[in-house]
């Protein structure tokens, strides 16, 4: 075989799975662009609803910077903490479905909520509880004082190694969520594990590209509302909290598009159930 063809269809010689790395890296943009007026109406739409819930519970973004003015309040109860965060997440769950929808079936945007955005939501809940799990074995590491007997020792790291491993491995293999989405059995590690890992440098470049260009957007935005001094305090507020809700929705249509380019590779060769 001439090894100028390195692959067809995905697939190499070998029977790899091999991502194209600009494909993957324009897939999002070029999804977008495509999708341009939906994907504008969408977000908009997600972000205002964040922006009403959060300015009516006192959680707007300001407050997090412990800025506060005249025309709008801050508040530090639990419950407005609670419902603001069900709220985004909620919101998170209805955005996620109606941008995979528009932007990989063509399908128009439904408003109502469904039970596919509450199984979203506990499936949004299960990933952010992956990254606690991770981030509490971790500390528990650091913050562990030696003890006398090297097997209790060895033991304790073991074990939260394996924890930290095994959770590293689930959140690695995000685009298991597009089959969750599809409405697929989706927890199928066995398909994903080793095509993900072959093309781990791709994903990782992917997501460190797009996390440095949404980066600068939240300090953009969040520079220029907290200092600018052209409207009164509230349209500030307002305003920030707008753009900030949209430059997250927007990260995740590219996250969601990210994914779903990996899910053609990953899973578009296999026959899947």
């Amino acid at each position: 075989m001439n090894d100028l063809k390195q692959f067809q269809n995905g697939v190499n010689e070998d029977g790899e799975v091999v991502i194209p790395f600009i494909g993957g890296l324009t897939y999002p943009v070029r999804q977008i662009d495509g999708h341009i007026k939906g994907f504008l109406w969408l977000t908009f739409v997600a972000a205002l609803f964040n922006v009403v819930i959060s300015s009516f519970l006192g959680r707007n973004f300001l407050c997090g910077l412990g800025i506060e003015g005249p025309g709008f309040y801050c508040s530090a109860n639990v419950l407005a903490l609670g419902g603001s965060v069900l709220a985004f997440i909620g919101g998170l769950a209805w955005y996620i479905n109606r941008w995979y929808s528009i932007s990989e079936s063509g399908g128009e945007i439904v408003y109502k909520l469904n039970l596919k955005d509450v199984k979203t939501v506990g499936f949004v809940l299960f990933y952010l509880g992956l990254w606690a799990v991770a981030g509490w074995a971790a500390y528990s590491l650091n913050i562990r004082k030696p003890v006398e007997d090297w097997r209790e020792e060895l033991l304790f790291f073991f074990v939260f190694t394996m924890i930290i491993l095994a959770v590293f491995v689930l959140l690695v293999n995000s685009v298991l969520f597009i089959r969750f989405l599809q409405g697929k059995k989706w927890l199928n590690l066995s398909c994903s594990f080793w095509p993900v890992f072959d093309n781990l440098y791709k994903i990782l470049g992917w997501f460190l590209f797009y996390f440095l260009v949404f980066a600068y957007f939240f300090r953009s935005v969040t520079v220029f509302w907290v200092q600018n001094e052209w409207f009164p305090f509230w349209v500030n507020s307002l305003a920030g909290e707008f753009c900030f809700y949209f430059v997250i929705y927007a990260s995740v249509a590219v996250f969601i598009s990210s994914l779903a380019y990996q899910a053609k590779y990953i899973f578009g060769n296999r026959r899947q159930k």
